[in-house]
């Protein structure tokens, strides 16, 4: 039965071709075909209210009647006072507002009442705990006594080695991804008619030398197709063909999983049609209707699996956690 897969790690070499140096290199400019190209997926109610996100994060608010001076504020985001207290994120309210928001050094209020500073649970360097939580209350409480407040720490230290611990196991456990393959009998696709077959249905070449699905309103690609070469980009002064394309997208990092799978899918039987390919699923067995219809019940079973714990794919929470 065909699984959800870890996400591939292509994409990894250095940065060569940016779009306009392919079209350069092509002679012309690439566009989208109305009559082939993806349609939008639905993308969640836009939410204009940051962090502090205590789902995923470690935070200290700064508790008290004083108000914050906010130039004293904003002297914590120089460099080796943001240091010394493990480089937060911070947050701060407004009088007369209930919205935190992030603190940045062009902020102009007078003052400030409510202070939080937030570190990630998991971050790349591992899972925070109990010892160093401690350390960071204990910054956080000088900091908050030069104001006259106190250091409130939400979870306490010792349930905030236990909340990043189980939310490192999830990190393991659920960084999954939906990805379909693409070969030919003859073992090879030509490297410019798979980026114009791309480019037809909406992906365009990004930076990083890959082909990305975006949309309006969201920050990240909706879906990606890597070259089965290498380090999965696309050169095509380099290769004037590759072995293989591999369609997909990260299921915690979607904002609608289920819609993309479908686009996954009608992008790999574009793609397919017009490069003369086959369709495979990620253990090389063919795309048949039976195993679209396995790989949406492994789908719906993740999407389970996240409700239970309570943590929305696409979410703040979730890209903090899952993003590479």
């Amino acid at each position: 039965m065909s699984e959800l897969r870890p996400v591939p790690l292509f994409g990894t070499g250095p940065r060569v071709v940016t779009e306009e140096r392919l079209f350069a290199l092509l002679g012309k400019r690439l566009e989208a075909d109305p009559k082939r190209s993806l349609k939008p997926v639905r993308l969640p109610p836009y939410d204009p209210e940051g962090g502090p996100y205590h789902k995923v994060q470690y935070v200290i608010e700064l508790v008290g009647t004083q108000l914050i001076p906010g130039d004293a504020a904003r002297r914590l985001l120089k460099s080796r006072h943001k240091s010394s207290l493990g480089d937060p994120e911070i947050y701060v309210m407004v009088p007369g507002q209930r919205r935190w928001k992030a603190l940045w050094t062009g902020e102009d209020a007078i003052t400030y009442d409510s202070l939080a500073l937030a570190w990630d649970l998991v971050s790349s360097r591992g899972a925070l705990s109990e010892g160093p939580a401690k350390e960071l209350w204990k910054r956080a409480e000088r900091v908050a006594k030069s104001w006259k407040r106190r250091a409130m720490p939400l979870p306490p230290p010792e349930d905030a080695a236990k909340a990043a611990q189980n939310l490192k196991a999830v990190q393991e456990s659920l960084d999954v991804g939906v990805h379909v393959l693409l070969r030919t009998r003859s073992g090879a696709i030509p490297t410019q008619a798979a980026i114009e077959a791309a480019y037809s249905l909406g992906f365009r070449m990004r930076a990083n030398d890959l082909l990305e699905w975006w949309q309006s309103g969201w920050s990240e690609p909706i879906l990606w197709i890597h070259s089965m070469d290498e380090d999965g980009t696309f050169r095509p002064s380099q290769r004037s063909s590759i072995p293989g394309l591999a369609v997909g997208y990260s299921v915690p990092c979607s904002p609608s999983p289920e819609e993309v799978m479908e686009r996954t899918f009608l992008a790999a039987d574009g793609l397919a049609g017009q490069l003369g390919a086959s369709v495979f699923d990620d253990e090389a067995l063919p795309l048949s209707p039976k195993r679209r219809t396995e790989m949406r019940s492994n789908l719906q079973g993740a999407l389970d699996t996240f409700d239970r714990i309570g943590l929305t794919p696409g979410s703040p929470e979730a890209l903090r956690l899952f993003e590479p």
